[in-house]
């Protein structure tokens, strides 16, 4: 998440969160990994056949993904910073949570606000429905989040490193140089109709992106 907003500098960005639902009392949900949708204000198209294509995606065989992994709720970052989630996220995040209600009964999703322009603090901002139950602007509280890194210097260093590999990123006849991160709105522009390119711009896996983050962690 950071990543994919601190590439796209000044402008809004949106994504989706999967992960799964544990069946711990009280009930709470892990989040397993994000996937980019696009780096400007969404339109309801873009929005819906992502969030199509990734349920697809979850539904089908994949050695990478949990079978019980689903779609959690939505990610964001503000174009201008700013401590509440902007209007576009919120609007997305509410009707997804209809049509899940819709759908399969009340199930807990979460809006996540990523500031990765904070010097210091938790560089995401977790809200949930609130009382009204109509709007996701309510702050969930500190002590019900767990992270899986509890030093946000260490993240803010990752996110450092990954802005020097994005700075590298060069395409030249499909060869690649540097780290790139790709979005569905990415995806889907200046496609040439080669099987290579739109590989290559795979954005719900971001293979490169998943193994800088996997071996920055195990050093």
């Amino acid at each position: 998440m950071a990543l994919h907003s601190a590439r796209h500098g000044f402008s809004p960005i949106h994504g989706i969160l999967i992960g799964n639902r544990q069946s711990s009392s009280p009930p709470s949900l892990r989040v397993t990994d994000a996937i980019p949708v696009c780096h400007e204000v969404p339109t309801r198209p873009v929005v819906n056949m992502a969030l199509r294509l990734v349920d697809i995606y979850l539904s089908s065989d994949n050695d990478d993904r949990k079978e019980d992994n689903v779609i959690l709720g939505w990610y964001t970052a503000n174009k201008n910073g700013g401590d509440m989630p902007n209007v576009s996220a919120l609007r997305i995040v509410n009707s997804m949570s209809e049509q899940c209600s819709e759908e399969e009964g009340e199930e807990a999703l979460i809006l996540v606000l990523v500031s990765p322009e904070r010097e210091e603090g938790p560089l995401c901002t977790v809200f949930e429905k609130g009382n009204n139950g109509k709007t996701f602007t309510q702050k969930v509280d500190a002590s019900r989040i767990e992270e899986s890194k509890d030093d946000s210097q260490q993240v803010r260093d990752l996110i450092v490193r990954g802005i020097k590999e994005m700075s590298n990123f060069s395409t030249d006849y499909g060869e690649k140089n540097g780290l790139a991160i790709y979005d569905y709105v990415d995806h889907m522009s200046d496609y040439d109709g080669q099987s290579k390119q739109l590989d290559m711009r795979n954005w719900i896996e971001n293979k490169d992106v998943a193994d800088f983050v996997a071996g920055a962690e195990a050093r």
